[in-house]
């Protein structure tokens, strides 16, 4: 019935969760089962528990083991980056990646040995939770080069035993998107021009969250403004993008500029 295959799921979510856990701290090897029965002394049959989840009926009080099986850690020897994509550059985004890669990981110089795209490593185990967060480095170090649109991945190769593997990130960049035309709103006191000298001119310069950054903050450090944000349109004039620049103009009747 409904409930029954509810419980099988819900076994089957739990062992998954357990194995990815540790798969994230380099286990990549874990088996786990669970063992079902209405009291403790029966856990551990197999067939019991097959049986239990199967039959569809209202067992009442059971008592759950999960049986983990560690397995040994699992050796990362290699890392390749392969980029691809129109805002992709030859022999460089890939490697620029590959060193985000290798510094989030926190891999020390003696264990890494670098060449091109790819690096051979010697002691370091294989975590998933250190290979995300080094995908997401890597993908934040293009949106900073105003890359706007960055997607990377993982794969995992291991050898038959899981004790040695090999971890490839696929990169896909798009171009670089730069400033275009910017409406400015709010500034009912405020000249354009003057908003437009303190935050300075960046129309065809690399849209960058820094570039955003420091035309909001000298616009707030102006003392004309009690806020200042950009809010960026969602479609591109090529390679362009529009944005409305919206003010808070900080209230001082004798101010007008």
């Amino acid at each position: 019935g409904d409930s029954t295959a509810t419980s099988a799921t819900q076994l089957d979510g739990d062992r998954e969760r357990i194995r990815r856990a540790y798969a994230a701290r380099g286990y990549l090897s874990t088996r786990v089962e669970a063992f079902v029965a209405p009291a403790a002394g029966g856990l551990g049959n197999v067939a019991a528990t097959a049986g239990l989840v199967a039959a569809d009926r209202d067992p009442g009080t059971l008592t759950l083991r999960f049986a983990i099986t560690e397995g040994p850690i699992t050796a990362v020897d290699r890392i390749e980056v392969a980029a691809s994509g129109d805002g992709a550059t030859a022999g460089r985004s890939c490697k620029d990646a590959l060193l985000a890669v290798i510094a989030a990981m926190n891999i020390p110089e003696p264990s890494v040995a670098i060449a091109g795209c790819s690096a051979s490593l010697r002691g370091v185990a294989l975590e998933t939770s250190k290979l995300e967060a080094a995908g997401a480095k890597a993908r934040d170090l293009f949106r900073d080069r105003a890359h706007a649109d960055v997607a990377i991945a993982y794969a995992i190769e291991a050898n038959a035993d899981a004790t040695h593997a090999q971890v490839r990130y696929a990169l896909e960049l798009g171009p670089v998107v730069r400033f275009g035309e910017s409406v400015i709103r709010g500034n009912f006191r405020t000249r354009s021009s003057i908003v437009r000298d303190i935050a300075g001119d960046a129309r065809d310069q690399p849209l960058t969250p820094q570039a955003i950054d420091r035309q909001l903050r000298a616009l707030r450090s102006s003392g004309l403004f009690d806020s200042a944000n950009y809010e960026l349109l969602p479609f591109r004039d090529g390679d362009r993008v529009n944005a409305v620049l919206r003010l808070r103009e900080r209230h001082d009747p004798r101010v007008i500029v």
